[in-house]
């Protein structure tokens, strides 16, 4: 499954651009597989911190997965470019 979705628009982007090209691409990928994705992205981040580096994600998720379910969604540009990784899992609660 993946979700098409129009990327908000920024200040450096021009005005001009197609609705097309501002089209963002959401789709489920397992955490493991997006090494390559997160470290590119991770110069980008708002924040600098450990929180926000791979070696700290792929550490949690180890951690994390063993009694939950993980749904982490991948976020592509029109162009294919990873713009953003969310990556959550969920967890049942007895109440």
């Amino acid at each position: 499954m993946s979700v098409v979705v129009d990327e908000p628009p920024r200040a450096e982007r021009p005005a001009g651009r197609p609705a097309a090209e501002r089209r963002v691409t959401v789709e489920p990928v397992a955490l493991p597989c997006l090494e390559r994705e997160w470290t590119a992205l991770e110069p980008r981040a708002r924040t600098r911190n450990v929180f926000v580096s791979w070696p700290f994600v792929a550490t949690w998720w180890e951690h994390f997965r063993r009694e939950r379910q993980g749904r982490t969604w991948l976020a592509r540009a029109a162009d294919g470019t990873p713009v953003a990784i969310v990556p959550l899992y969920e967890e049942q609660v007895a109440t």
